[in-house]
């Protein structure tokens, strides 16, 4: 097939793109970065700093299209979440020199639990609270015991504290309640929260009936893995004919 590929943004590889950041993220850069060389290893029509529209693909004569727009960060339904000096974990990735010093992460899932290590191995002293008993209860065992529960122990200036609810955020301060329902502020110079990912389903669907193949795939299905994208795109490039 004669593939073209298009890509809103200066540079390949979506939200993979953090992992040229963290020193312990080398597995999945090399991944990433072995991918975009097949793109051009194999002749793909690579065109960055393009936003696909529907009205451009109708006027390519394309045959089949799989759209992968991917989701965007959401914040979590906190007070103060929404104000614009808190930030969202993947924001964070190459700008945390614009972070003050002490940084709170709110949310310990996989993505705050690596923030967070990402932000102490760039000289930050980094708080992760969460509501869980344990950081990254997410993430697959075998990366928990290997990049996870050693590495973290390791870092200097990163904690955490479990079991708490985080009530409220400024961008100065976090807010949080523990079981035995004392409340708690822990003062800080940024904040950054993790509320998960919202799928651009409407975005993706918008390609739909164009050509006479469509298909989506990745986190524009559904919030997923690397794993799991990558399956759901095999899975269509495999149905086109």
């Amino acid at each position: 097939h004669a593939v073209t590929l298009f890509e809103a943004r200066p540079i390949l590889g979506g939200q993979l793109f953090h992992s040229d950041y963290p020193s312990f993220k080398w597995p999945l850069r090399s991944y990433k970065d072995w991918l975009i060389g097949q793109l051009y290893k194999k002749g793909v029509d690579v065109r960055l700093n393009t936003p696909a529209t529907p009205e451009m693909i109708a006027a390519g004569g394309f045959d089949a299209v799989i759209s992968a727009t991917g989701a965007v960060p959401k914040r979590p339904p906190i007070p103060g979440a929404e104000l614009p000096e808190v930030r969202c974990a993947l924001d964070v990735y190459g700008r945390e020199a614009e972070l003050g010093r002490r940084v709170v992460v709110v949310g310990g899932s996989e993505t705050g639990t690596e923030t967070g290590m990402y932000l102490a191995e760039a000289g930050h002293e980094v708080t992760v609270i969460t509501r869980q008993n344990a950081l990254a209860t997410d993430a697959t065992p075998i990366h928990y015991i290997e990049m996870f529960r050693d590495a973290w122990q390791a870092l200097d200036g990163f904690s955490s504290i479990l079991n708490a609810k985080t009530t409220a955020v400024t961008g100065h301060s976090v807010t949080y309640q523990l079981p035995d329902g004392s409340s708690h502020e822990l003062s800080c110079d940024s904040v950054v929260v993790c509320g998960g990912m919202r799928p651009l389903q409407e975005e993706a669907l918008s390609f739909g009936g164009i050509t006479p193949m469509f298909f989506t795939a990745g986190d524009c299905n559904r919030p997923a893995n690397v794993r799991d994208c990558v399956r759901t795109a095999f899975a269509a490039a495999q149905n086109i004919i």
